[in-house]
């Protein structure tokens, strides 16, 4: 009986761990909270109109409302919490870059025509090739991790 030369530095992978429904909603309702909770604190209480100001001042073009990325985005709680009308108002518009499912990310679990996705993994991605215009972003939030690297027996 012949073994085959393990390969030197190289550990076993274990297979690409993709969240459940329940998990991708319990993850989507952490970051949304989280960031509602930030808009709540009495030292943001202004955040958004700031946000509404530097986008009208910053803008060459006649972009009718603060545009923002989202790098790691699914499911999209931080993205469905900028988008109330009451943050960043019923005009803004969000771009989000995540990880693909079948490769271990998160599924989305909010579908709005004012969120425009883009599954690319961060690490590989140039900013030439994402699908927001440049320098028409006011604001960029990221929360990203390999969900493979959680990897649960």
């Amino acid at each position: 009986n012949i073994q085959k030369p393990r390969q030197k530095g190289r550990k076993p992978q274990p297979e690409t761990y993709l969240p459940n429904y329940q998990e991708t909603l319990v993850h989507y309702h952490k970051s949304f909270g989280v960031l509602q909770e930030l808009f709540d604190h009495r030292d943001f209480l202004n955040f958004e109109q700031e946000i509404h100001d530097c986008a009208a001042a910053a803008s060459t073009e006649s972009l009718e409302g603060p545009r923002f990325l989202d790098l790691g985005c699914a499911p999209g709680g931080f993205s469905a919490c900028l988008l109330q009308d009451h943050i960043l108002g019923p005009m803004s518009v969000g771009y989000g870059v995540s990880l693909p499912p079948q490769l271990g990310g998160f599924q989305m679990a909010v579908t709005t025509s004012r969120l425009c996705v883009q599954f690319e993994d961060l690490l590989q991605v140039n900013s030439c090739d994402l699908m927001c215009i440049d320098n028409s972003i006011d604001i960029c939030v990221a929360d990203a991790q390999y969900l493979s690297n959680m990897f649960k027996p």
